[in-house]
């Protein structure tokens, strides 16, 4: 089975936000249009990760820097 995306623009941006006014507004169309848009781009980016090439294993080590670089930056703006 092989996936194809839909005929869409090429370029496609970040998904908006849902707007749950639109459903006070009976403005299901708009909110079904950004769903599929946002699918679309979902699926592009997901499509683009899997033939992207491999990259080294991530390590313990990684997510411990990582945790230290996010406290220094939530240190430093809460001081």
């Amino acid at each position: 089975m092989s996936l194809q995306l839909p005929n869409t623009r090429n370029t496609l941006s970040e998904p908006k936000p849902y707007n749950p006014d639109a459903i006070d507004n009976n403005d299901y169309e708009s909110n079904s249009f950004q769903v599929q848009q946002d699918r679309a781009w979902l699926r592009e980016q997901l499509l683009a990760g899997k033939n992207s090439p491999l990259c080294a294993p991530i390590t313990p080590t990684h997510f411990d820097e990582l945790r230290a670089r996010v406290r220094r930056t939530f240190s430093l703006k809460n001081q």
